[in-house]
């Protein structure tokens, strides 16, 4: 999970910008996530769920493709 982090903070480097620390925050955060990925098909051997994970991920999260991200738009009253 630690290895697949870096590359797929490297992957996501459009997205994120080039600061320093910004990126090593999100590799850090990147870890846990994949490895639920990991497990996640480890244990359904479906790569659906894997992409559908990514995909819910992908709406909640700002700059996630979806404009200001739905999670924002939860929260707010």
């Amino acid at each position: 999970a630690a290895l697949t982090a870096v590359v797929f903070t490297l992957q996501h480097l459009p997205i994120l910008g080039s600061s320093a620390v910004g990126l090593v925050l999100v590799t850090v955060i990147f870890i846990p996530y994949r490895a639920f990925v990991g497990w996640l098909f480890n244990r359904t051997g479906s790569l659906f769920l894997v992409g559908l994970t990514h995909a819910a991920g992908n709406a909640v999260a700002v700059g996630g493709g979806f404009g200001p991200g739905y999670g924002r738009r939860l929260r707010s009253p």
